[in-house]
């Protein structure tokens, strides 16, 4: 299987999981700090969407070859680092370190998902 269709399979489930997690955290009304921060969330929770979008948009235009595809999956991926680098934070905060532990490794496997393609971008691999 080529790279391309990999992390084009690996940025829509990364989309569907987000998607899903939050949905779950809606219906359930068990989103994390709604509480006690109800535009900070809100707001942290639409720029989660907004990844899920980019994510979701840029997997689907590698796996169907479209010319932007690889913009909009380095666009979505670029997103999935920074929420990866910064939402730990608020569960460390909080004590809650067993949900927080989640995002280290999946942050390593991102970045794996925005250098190798850069890597073999450059060699015209991609």
């Amino acid at each position: 299987m080529k790279l391309r269709t990999i992390a084009g399979l690996y940025a829509i489930a990364v989309s569907i999981f987000m998607f899903w997690i939050w949905m779950y955290f809606a219906i359930t009304n068990t989103v994390p700090f709604f509480e006690e921060r109800p535009l900070e969330m809100s707001l942290h929770i639409a720029a989660e969407m907004m990844t899920c979008m980019a994510l979701l948009a840029g997997g689907i235009g590698l796996l169907k070859s479209i010319s932007w595809g690889r913009s909009v999956y380095f666009l979505g991926m670029g997103m999935l680092a920074y929420a990866l680098v910064n939402s730990p934070g608020m569960y460390v905060e909080s004590g809650m370190t067993l949900m927080a532990a989640v995002f280290p490794p999946s942050l390593i496997v991102a970045v794996v998902f925005i250098v190798v393609p850069l890597i073999k971008m450059a060699k015209d691999d991609f």
